[in-house]
């Protein structure tokens, strides 16, 4: 503008609107002032003005504005301050999500000789309060994570937070239904959030699109053979519940020792199909905290047998159960929630809480050796058991880990491991000729694929690639 400012104007309309403006701006990138003609009815406008005194480093900044009409209906503007290196003599770009790694097209030597952790970035201050002695006094207790940034939902104030390398504690999208523990995320972006605690909480669940960050509630129906009731965790969804294909979640109910398939799709709920009764697993051991991963990368796959492709897990069996077995946690692993598997250059790893006193410690096994091969032995103690460690796998040879501890540490890590090297040779020799052919996740062939995920399949190799 005519004085040097950057400055956006919004115009909102409702009824009944408050002059009470909630404004979070943690990070100081943005205010926001009321124009003259604002009425408290009917609304006006509201400009959001870039601080010319914010001296954060490069990265990106959200503030939002929320006027409420009600306890229950509110207006909310999102804006996003993207600043970059002032010394890099490049111009601003375009706010864009951030972009996940995409697996290479040309096969290439392993970057690492035997499996590395990296820490990429970390926080412990500033987390919602936790305590394990009641879950009603505990703000938040578990977190997902996607495309580098990790989740969390505050159910005392009814907003999800997000973290990642370059933003600490931002408000990311604020509901009132979200008054649950659970989230997770969907392999497009988009969250899951359960409604409610001790009533029902297994069965009423929220949307949030990962672009427009759109909530649509939805109710699951669980089957005649697993009676509804409440959860504080869930697991991983594979596919993108708002898309014509759907996804699949995994659900848990304390004292049945058996899991349930949800299948959703364009926003709502489809089916839900129930495993058979868990042999290893006595109803006493599935509670509350319990939850279970898929087992398989794709719609199609789980679409086939929905009952058996899971991964179950309680922190007081510290092992994960599937359909014919189990993954043993390692020597000292511990009861603090949270935990994953993943396969590697087809070698599977899980990921498992370790030490004491509720730690934020963790151990990653090669499940085949049962061997510890990575391992994070600094701790941060606090007194809840509350924790999520996700795996979200970008290629065949890395996958990010996303870990949320309650009060305590929230941080993000890559597992890298070992390609296959003979493979890659054959690969050279046989393969690179071979024509290309893209997968959506559902498995479905696609001829001109657009952006997004897709399974790329050339010869004998498979591996999933972002376009």
């Amino acid at each position: 503008t005519e004085d040097g400012k950057y400055k956006v104007d919004v115009k909102v309309t409702g009824k009944g609107l408050s002059s009470n403006i909630i404004f979070n701006s943690a990070t100081g990138s943005i205010t926001v002032e009321k124009l003259s003609g604002w009425d408290d009815l009917k609304g006006g406008t509201l400009r959001f003005i870039l601080n010319t005194n914010f001296t954060k480093g490069a990265g990106t900044y959200e503030s939002y504005v929320a006027v409420q009409s009600t306890s229950t209906y509110r207006v909310q503007v999102v804006t996003k301050t993207i600043l970059t290196d002032p010394n890099a003599g490049s111009e601003p770009e375009t706010p864009t999500e951030p972009e996940t790694p995409t697996t290479p097209e040309t096969p290439s030597t392993p970057s690492v000789t035997e499996p590395t952790l990296t820490k990429v970035w970390e926080y412990t201050s500033g987390l919602p309060t936790a305590t394990s002695t009641s879950l009603g006094s505990t703000e938040a207790a578990y977190g997902t994570g996607f495309n580098g940034t990790v989740y969390t939902v505050n159910k005392n104030d009814n907003t999800i937070y997000a973290w990642n390398k370059s933003q600490q504690k931002v408000a990311y999208a604020n509901n009132a239904n979200f008054t649950g523990v659970a989230i997770t995320c969907d392999d497009a972006g988009n969250l899951l959030v359960n409604t409610g605690i001790y009533t029902s909480s297994a069965t009423a669940w929220n949307i949030v699109a990962a672009s427009s960050k759109v909530v649509t509630p939805i109710t699951v129906t669980f089957p005649s053979e697993v009676a509804s009731g409440n959860t504080y965790h869930v697991g991983r969804v594979v596919g993108n519940m708002l898309s014509s294909a759907g996804a699949y979640v995994y659900l848990t109910r304390a004292g049945i020792n058996k899991v349930v398939c949800v299948k959703i799709a364009n926003g709502a709920f489809v089916s839900a199909t129930a495993s058979a009764a868990m042999a290893d697993v006595a109803t006493d051991k599935v509670t509350t905290v319990s939850f279970a991963h898929p087992s398989k990368e794709t719609v199609a796959e789980i679409a086939s047998k929905p009952g058996e492709c899971y991964y179950f897990h309680d922190r007081a069996l510290k092992s994960f159960y599937y359909v014919g077995g189990s993954f043993a946690a390692p020597s000292g692993a511990y009861t603090t929630d949270g935990g994953d598997v993943v396969t590697l250059s087809g070698k599977t790893y899980t990921i498992h809480p370790m030490g004491t006193a509720y730690g934020s410690a963790f151990a990653i096994v090669e499940t085949s050796s049962k061997e510890v091969v990575a391992e994070e032995k600094n701790t941060v103690a606090t007194v809840a058991y509350y924790q999520s460690l996700v795996f979200e796998k970008v290629s065949e040879t890395k996958a990010n880990i996303y870990q949320y501890y309650a009060g305590g540490k929230v941080a993000m890590y890559t597992l890298e491991v070992p390609g296959d090297l003979t493979g890659i040779e054959s690969v050279g020799a046989e393969d690179v000729e071979a024509p290309v052919e893209y997968y959506n996740l559902q498995g479905v062939k696609v001829a001109n694929p657009a952006k997004g995920l897709y399974i790329k399949k050339q010869g004998k190799k498979t591996t999933k690639v972002i376009l």
